[in-house]
């Protein structure tokens, strides 16, 4: 009798450990990299974490090169990659600009920053900018000190006004950002302390503007102007105008092209007030003039050709105030000579604040 025998079990075979599937960088290491001292895992941190918005590896590549010459560490992100649109070439291009924590180690590094105030900010505005309803502050304005032959010396920034620093979400919109639009007080208060930095530390910081200065911006035969200041068609209630960069900063008369390459266009300090020093003569003890309030100035017509920009049109509404009194309205005549206006605009508000002045000469 013949009996089958069953086979010997067989032990199972060993799993195979799973591996993690790792996907690969976004962006190729270049062998440049190691010239800068950045090894493939931390080029993966680079382009992943530190610059996701990085459209090539030689923006980060030249923004290492920027830290290396300045000895920074990349990787506290001190420098920013800011994508700007380039008339010249028709799109957007990486450029790479300081952040204001550069801008604080530099001032640091001289051994003489003593500190700053609080920052003062301007009284709050509500305006509607494209579809979205904003309140910001008018301006922001920071003070900061500076040891100068051992004494601490105070060095005022100038008022940085939010309708001329916000970045727009893109480039024919008049609507702020997400980072503006989150942080309409945040994103100014880095814009003041930068240019108060550069007020107090000249030779340290030059003409050098934050990345956050800079952004939605446009390049123009080498400098930087404000897209902000485009003509954009407006369709919301709040009646929004602007005029195109061109009209903005037309002079009276035509003054030859000059630019600075690769310098922002940007203006720190006020415009000289036009105003003189004291009052007609024949003006009586308790009547008060103020300069121009007697000439007759007819108010230049503003319409959907003729759009006012933004800070025309803050200065608009605030002349329209019915709770205006005199001193209000004296004020916003200056406003009008300090701002960088059209002419068309500058006489337009000027009729207004001269006929404020008329009907409010009588009142106390």
């Amino acid at each position: 009798m013949t009996t089958a025998t069953a086979p010997a079990p067989t032990a199972p075979a060993p799993a195979k450990p799973k591996g993690v599937l790792i996907k690969p960088c976004r962006l190729p290491f270049p062998a440049a990299a190691e010239t800068y001292g950045i090894s493939v895992e931390n080029w993966r941190v680079l382009v992943d974490a530190i610059y996701p918005n990085a459209s090539s590896m030689e923006s980060i590549i030249l923004a290492a090169a920027y830290c290396r010459n300045r000895n920074l560490d990349i990787m506290k992100r001190v420098v920013h990659i800011v994508p700007i649109y380039s008339k010249a070439q028709g799109c957007y291009v990486d450029t790479v600009w300081p952040g204001i924590a550069e801008i604080r180690i530099t001032a640091h590094r001289t051994h003489d920053y003593a500190g700053h105030d609080e920052m003062v900010f301007g009284p709050d505005t509500t305006m509607r900018l494209g579809e979205v309803l904003m309140t910001f502050p008018e301006y922001c304005q920071l003070t900061v000190y500076r040891l100068v032959g051992g004494m601490r010396c105070p060095f005022p920034g100038p008022r940085v006004r939010w309708l001329e620093t916000y970045a727009t979400v893109k480039r024919d919109s008049e609507a702020p950002n997400e980072m503006w639009t989150n942080r309409p007080y945040g994103q100014l208060e880095k814009c003041a302390e930068a240019a108060a930095l550069r007020a107090a530390f000249p030779e340290e910081l030059g003409n050098e503007y934050a990345a956050e200065e800079v952004e939605g911006r446009t390049f123009n035969m080498g400098s930087i102007i404000d897209i902000e200041k485009e003509t954009v068609p407006h369709k919301t209630a709040s009646k929004v105008r602007r005029s195109t960069l061109n009209d903005r900063d037309k002079p009276t008369e035509q003054a030859p092209e000059t630019t600075v390459p690769d310098v922002p266009e940007f203006h720190d300090e006020p415009l000289p007030q036009q105003f003189p020093e004291t009052p007609p003569d024949d003006a009586g003890p308790d009547e008060e003039r103020h300069p121009g309030e007697d000439e007759p100035m007819e108010e230049a017509p503003v319409g959907p050709e003729q759009a006012l920009s933004p800070v025309a049109l803050a200065i608009e509404e605030k002349l329209h105030d019915p709770n205006i009194n005199r001193e209000g309205n004296a004020h916003w005549m200056q406003e009008i000579s300090a701002a960088k206006l059209t002419p068309d605009e500058r006489k337009h508000l000027n009729a207004i604040a001269q006929e404020n002045s008329r009907r409010l000469k009588g009142k106390k």
